[in-house]
């Protein structure tokens, strides 16, 4: 008498190890860049937003600056507009964050530099902000940061 035994045998399980193998090796570069795409989105949409919420700031101030000069406004120091401290304030942005506005002959130019914990940092003008969005991801980094120090004796607005 002849017993059935069910189950699998030793090939047909390495086939499903080698499949599985195949498809986890495709998708997690994928998922991957999925992630630091995202991740980069995030950061230039912050980025528009406190540049938006500064201007709106300094404007509300009348803090534009003087032909030849600039005025900063750090991260940290940006309000809602209903109030409040900043949301960005308790988060990843170090203290060396900061918007500037530049007036250069009644031309005003809006700069931010973002630098978060890990040292990825966004260096941009209101400009770059608005383009293509693979040219805004470009403008996320790793390391090398620009960082921006307010001179002594410039004006911040607060």
């Amino acid at each position: 008498m002849r017993q059935n035994k069910k189950g699998f045998t030793l090939i047909e399980l390495l086939a499903v190890i080698v499949i599985l193998g195949v498809i986890m090796a495709i998708a997690i570069p994928a998922m991957t860049g999925y992630i630091n795409d995202s991740k980069k989105d995030s950061m230039v949409s912050t980025a528009l937003n406190l540049l938006s919420a500064a201007t709106d700031r300094i404007t509300a101030n009348n803090a534009l600056p003087v032909s030849g000069q600039s005025v900063y406004m750090k991260v940290s120091d940006i309000e809602l507009s209903k109030g409040g401290t900043s949301p960005y304030t308790n988060q990843k942005f170090t203290d060396v964050s900061v918007v500037r506005v530049t007036n250069t002959n009644g031309v005003y130019k809006y700069e931010i530099y973002l630098v978060d914990g890990n040292n990825n940092c966004l260096t941009a003008s209101e400009a770059e902000l608005n383009g293509a969005t693979d040219a805004k991801r470009a403008l996320v980094k790793t390391g090398g940061c620009t960082v921006i120090s307010v001179p002594d004796g410039t004006t911040t607005i607060k």
